[in-house]
């Protein structure tokens, strides 16, 4: 979910329990969700707010500018710091160009990020799906480590890709599309391992969307009522409800 063009920082959010990767799994087999929020805001409430104290667990991806960009940001580097004073985790976005950027350039950002904002892993986003990259994804994963990785194909990729980050997000679409959507087996069995991120969702249907993924398995879900070209640019205005609902899914 490449950043749109537009002044201002671009702030992916997710939000995840602080130090843990994968969640047990609640009766049924399928784990209770973390909220993700691809928050690509420019200011400093709505990015707070997406990222505030408190359940449901968090876990937020700083994007300056479509990567580290040129320079350290002070401001950003203050929202990181407060976020992870609130028990978030933060994560740096960094874009692949579908496997065609070179690896020196990742190591590069990757450098940037923990040199300039103290981030806890890596978003790798543009990623590609088919298993002839995954040698190079695999790469990027050991650049990042010790650091969590979440991948982003957007679609469900090659099962092996689970090997190449902790975390997958296998559908980024709209909510026409993600309820009549088909996932494989294979992916009902991965721990809690999966991400969804749903645009184009209207209020009435957060709830029903949240209860959705967790019968599909998922670990981190987003919904928004943000719609193309940039769904992700601002944050819906049930934002709060939607909290709500993450945190009751498993009661």
């Amino acid at each position: 979910m490449r950043r749109a063009a537009f002044a201002g920082f671009a702030i992916l959010a997710t939000v995840a329990l602080a130090g843990v990767v994968v969640s047990l799994l609640p009766v049924g087999g399928n784990p209770c969700p973390g909220l993700l929020v691809p928050a690509y805001f420019g200011d400093a409430g709505s990015w707070a707010a997406a990222g505030a104290s408190g359940a449901p667990p968090r876990l937020l991806i700083a994007n300056p500018a479509s990567g580290p960009g040129g320079v350290r940001d002070p401001l950003l580097a203050g929202w990181v710091a407060a976020a992870r004073r609130r028990g978030a985790r933060v994560l740096g976005y960094v874009p692949t160009g579908y496997g065609a950027r070179p690896l020196t350039e990742i190591r590069a950002d990757l450098h940037r990020y923990r040199a300039w904002y103290r981030l806890d892993g890596t978003f790798v986003d543009e990623a590609a799906s088919a298993p002839g990259m995954l040698g190079y994804y695999r790469a990027i994963r050991r650049a990042a480590e010790p650091g969590m990785v979440v991948l982003n194909p957007g679609a469900v990729p090659a099962p092996g890709y689970l090997d190449a980050a902790d975390v997958v997000v296998d559908f980024e679409g709209p909510w026409s599309a993600y309820r009549s959507a088909r996932f494989p087996a294979w992916a009902r069995r991965t721990g809690g391992r999966l991400a969804h991120l749903v645009y184009a969702t209207p209020p009435a249907d957060v709830g029903p969307a949240v209860r959705l993924a967790r019968r599909r398995g998922v670990r981190w879900v987003y919904m928004t009522d943000g719609a193309l070209p940039n769904p992700w640019g601002i944050a819906p205005a049930y934002l709060g409800s939607e909290r709500a609902a993450v945190r009751s899914a498993c009661r």
